[in-house]
């Protein structure tokens, strides 16, 4: 189980670090999705614990295991614009 949830962050990580930047979506075991428009918003554990931490424009944030993430994908354009 712990190794699924370290792939998981990795894929996190790729969308996080990758150049050029594109906004994408991480789906959470709820059904919610929580969108990361810029790599300023976003962190990841590298302390085993398999966390990361999203920051909204209003300066709330989300803590979330990686055993709850389901899916990590680019935004669609209709997406992006919203």
């Amino acid at each position: 189980m712990r190794k699924l949830q370290f792939w998981v962050i990795d894929q996190v990580r790729k969308f996080a670090h990758a150049e050029p930047f594109e906004h994408f979506a991480i789906e959470l075991s709820s059904g919610a999705m929580l969108f990361v428009h810029s790599r300023d918003h976003i962190a990841t554990t590298d302390l085993g614990t398999g966390r990361v931490a999203i920051l909204a424009d209003d300066g709330t944030f989300d803590v979330i295991s990686g055993l709850h993430i389901t899916r990590v994908r680019k935004l669609t354009l209709e997406e992006q614009i919203q």
